[in-house]
């Protein structure tokens, strides 16, 4: 099954998915602090679908920053 780096955008809030064969200088560029606002992207991790991200972004009271149709989204 094909994983995907799951990227939260720091300006936007949202997220964006990247090939799981991004190069790692690609994946470091990701963190860079942006020139603007000092703040800068970051990489929540590798899942195949939107159920394991939500596992993983869902903190221990249930509570996700997302909705599920919304991590759907990113997956399609």
């Amino acid at each position: 099954m094909k994983k995907y780096w799951v990227v939260e955008d720091h300006l936007g809030g949202g997220l964006y998915l990247m090939s799981e064969n991004t190069s790692e200088k690609e994946l470091e560029e990701v963190e860079d602090y942006c020139e603007t606002c000092g703040d800068n992207d970051s990489i929540i991790g590798q899942f195949s679908n939107w159920k394991q991200l939500k596992k993983e972004m869902t903190d221990d009271e249930g509570w996700c920053p997302y909705s599920d149709e919304y991590l759907q989204s990113v997956f399609e």
